[in-house]
């Protein structure tokens, strides 16, 4: 990873050897939240993308090796995943391949999203912001990149959930409860110049940032209630019907280690809108995210990579 400036929020870099076989063999015994997380996606894309759209693209910020591609591909025609690492975009390319679903690979970071101002229709974030240290400069890019009224679908993990309150409660100690974050991982640096950083935010200071750079709540529910119990993780089939319970329980009682969100851009700056014809191609819609100056088409082949496994992928990062 190359060194931010002084003035630019560090990027937590995983693009080491073998990565993605951690990240994504991470899932392999987490059925219980993989199956948790689904359900309420499935929620969300019932109500608020009821019907298949051949021609919108889903961009989906740190999606890594495509975890939910075989749920996107039930409503969108399009998907554009956004990482900081590549190396799992050829588990990206499988999956999309399977699924019939023509699929876009973008190297960048969230500080700095390689989009036009307006040009995004939907957008998604899952198990990215506990990466980053400014969640500030990150709403602040999704709010650019998006169009007026769309939405954008946001999960974090949650500083502030029951077990934290229990304890707190029992030691009559609430300081690390009223902090706005709490590091699990320290952002230590590495012999590389790179840092690792694992870190919860309270929900308060993150729904404050999300008002702050305009955005709409529209819908809050947590998830993975039971994740900490291993009986539950182990017997996911049975623990299933009580998260589904409980997820409706969020609605007046979000404690969980997992906050979902659909915020909802509202109308304002419409400058750099661009047109329907325009959008229509997902690659009209890149830019410099030095400038935000949109990329001609016949300039785009400069930015093209192909990766350690042959995979070939647009690199925008520094």
């Amino acid at each position: 990873m190359s060194k931010k400036s002084n003035t630019q929020p560090r990027v937590v870099d995983y693009n080491v050897q073998q990565a993605e076989e951690v990240y994504s063999h991470f899932w392999d015994d987490r059925n219980y939240d993989q199956r948790a997380e689904t359900l309420l996606l499935k929620k969300y894309f019932k109500k608020y993308f009821p019907k298949f759209d051949k021609s919108k693209c889903l961009v989906d910020i740190g999606g890594n090796f495509g975890r939910f591609l075989p749920l996107y591909a039930t409503t969108f025609g399009e998907v554009a995943i956004l990482d900081y690492a590549d190396n799992g975009f050829h588990l990206a390319k499988q999956s999309a391949k399977k699924e019939n679903i023509k699929l876009h690979l973008i190297a960048a970071d969230a500080y700095n999203l390689p989009f036009i101002n307006n040009s995004q229709t939907s957008l998604i974030s899952i198990r990215l912001i506990h990466h980053l240290e400014d969640p500030s400069q990150f709403f602040k890019e999704t709010f650019r990149v998006l169009k007026p009224n769309s939405l954008f679908i946001f999960q974090a993990s949650n500083k502030n959930h029951l077990g934290l309150f229990l304890k707190s409660l029992l030691t009559f100690n609430f300081k690390v409860w009223r902090k706005d974050w709490l590091d699990l991982k320290l952002g230590l640096e590495k012999k590389d110049d790179n840092f690792t950083l694992i870190r919860n935010y309270k929900a308060n200071y993150l729904e404050r940032l999300i008002i702050e750079h305009k955005f709409r709540i529209i819908h809050k529910r947590s998830a993975s209630w039971l994740r900490s119990f291993k009986l539950a993780r182990r017997f996911h089939k049975i623990s299933y019907p009580f998260e589904y319970a409980l997820q409706i329980l969020s609605a007046v009682l979000p404690l969980s280690s997992s906050n979902w969100y659909v915020l909802q851009k509202s109308a304002g700056d419409l400058d750099t809108l661009i047109t329907k014809e325009e959008s229509a191609n997902f690659l009209n819609t890149l830019c410099s995210p030095k400038n935000h100056k949109l990329i001609p088409a016949e300039d785009l082949v400069k930015f093209k990579r192909k990766n350690s496994d042959k995979v070939i992928y647009f690199d925008f990062r520094n």
